[in-house]
């Protein structure tokens, strides 16, 4: 965790989410940490998650959103995950409509979203199965 903190604190500059999940996460996590006024002072915070763009464009040092974000951005290095002990995350869910038009289809999708051929995929996008 002390490695993470001086990371942050070390940077020039971070972008990081105004709104969504992320955005008030971290803004909590920095206030836990005692280090809100340093990260606003040289905080860029879109509205919409161009976080990686503004990375591989030299607008920002570091930056921290959705892991799966960050590695669709070309030009942006990714370093990794929050560590565990602060990590935040976003479940997915899926559910069949109860006035579907091809009802058995959808279950299909979902069957195969959540079976062992979509694995390699979700986990090369950054995200953990549950």
């Amino acid at each position: 965790m002390a490695a993470f903190t001086r990371t942050l604190l070390n940077a020039r500059s971070i972008a990081y989410l105004k709104a969504g999940t992320s955005g008030p996460y971290l803004d909590g996590l920095f206030e836990r940490f005692g280090i809100t006024a340093e990260m606003q002072a040289k905080a860029t915070r879109p509205e919409t998650d161009t976080v990686g763009d503004l990375v591989a464009h030299g607008d920002a040092e570091i930056g921290v959103t959705a892991i799966a974000t960050l590695l669709a951005t070309r030009g942006v290095d990714v370093v990794g995950p929050l560590p565990p002990e602060i990590q935040s995350y976003v479940d997915f869910a899926g559910a069949v409509s109860a006035s579907a038009v091809v009802p058995d289809m959808a279950r299909e999708l979902i069957t195969f979203l959540t079976g062992p051929a979509a694995l390699p995929v979700i986990r090369a996008k950054g995200m953990e199965p549950w």
